[in-house]
């Protein structure tokens, strides 16, 4: 790719253009560092894994995906305008042609992930809803731990740091439509009737 060949003015813009422009080489670029003036994009193969704690015990043993890859595209604002340079190094592991290995590629996007969330909120089971992907959005790459992980992001966010009981808690002492005797006692214990659950 020659260095320039996209110009705009919005960042945003201009960084959703170089993804799609390698995404059709089967080239998934992420942020690698960012601020107002300048943005560096890297292979999604780029970096190390992150070397857990050796005294706490892993649940599962898996293999990272990261190659250390040092292929990364340097971008800048001047006078106003976004440009890239040529980019650095090249890859050092083989192109992938199957998009599924690649977590970008198998992320939804924002109009997949309102229809996830309509079916999850539902009760409609992750099987279905990776049918109804597929059969909406010919989106066949999302898998059902890509789904599983949104569902519980939205959960997280929510929740808003509370436990379950808790935010059930809040909601039935702020909105005036629900008739509760349910309380918590200091040490964030239930309560009612004089009973700690």
């Amino acid at each position: 790719m020659k260095a320039g060949i996209f110009q705009t003015q919005s960042k945003e813009e201009f960084i959703n253009q170089l993804k799609l422009f390698y995404k059709e080489k089967n080239v998934f670029l992420s942020i690698k560092n960012s601020n107002n003036r300048q943005v560096i994009l890297k292979c999604d193969r780029g970096g190390l894994a992150v070397e857990r704690d050796p005294r706490v015990p892993r649940k599962r043993n898996t293999s990272s995906r990261l190659f250390n890859c040092p292929f990364s595209i340097y971008c800048s604002l001047k006078n106003n305008i976004w440009t890239s340079n040529s980019p650095k190094h090249e890859h050092n592991h083989p192109i992938v042609t199957d998009l599924r290995e690649h977590s970008l590629a198998r992320r939804p996007n924002e109009e997949q992930k309102v229809r996830i969330l309509e079916l999850a909120k539902a009760s409609v089971p992750v099987k279905h809803i990776l049918t109804t992907l597929k059969v909406e959005f010919n989106n066949d790459l999302t898998t059902a731990r890509d789904v599983i992980n949104l569902i519980a992001a939205q959960k997280r966010k929510m929740l808003d740091s509370l436990t379950t009981l808790e935010k059930l808690a809040a909601t039935l002492r702020i909105e005036s439509k629900y008739h509760s005797s349910l309380k918590l006692d200091n040490e964030n214990r239930f309560y009612t009737t004089g009973q700690k659950i």
